[in-house]
């Protein structure tokens, strides 16, 4: 893997140091998460660092209960062609069983 090079590098730059000053701020994930995608721009990566920092912090407890509720409680129906949208694997209702897989081949 080659090492970013050019604007791209810069987002991710600008991206991580605007998470680590709101990690710094205390402030809570959602207004965080909000905040950082508020201005445009490469908003899945400011999303993803943004949250990435408080949740590794303050652990699954940090995102708001409503967000969890919506994203555990969605179940991922198939197209009208019948092909999904994603894996079954990597479905947003079976994000903890995911995570716990993570954790757990992480310590083996």
């Amino acid at each position: 893997m080659r090492a970013a090079t050019g604007p791209t590098r810069a987002w991710v730059l600008i991206a991580l140091a605007d998470a680590f000053h709101r990690l710094h701020q205390r402030q809570e994930l959602g207004e965080a998460l909000v905040e950082a995608v508020s201005p445009g721009g490469d908003t899945d990566t400011n999303a993803a660092i943004a949250g990435a920092l408080p949740g590794a912090a303050h652990g699954r407890g940090a995102i708001p209960a409503h967000w969890r509720r919506a994203v555990l409680s969605c179940r991922a129906v198939p197209a009208r062609d019948g092909h999904h949208p994603r894996p079954c694997t990597c479905r947003p209702d079976d994000a903890l069983d995911l995570a716990g897989a993570l954790l757990a081949a992480g310590m083996g």
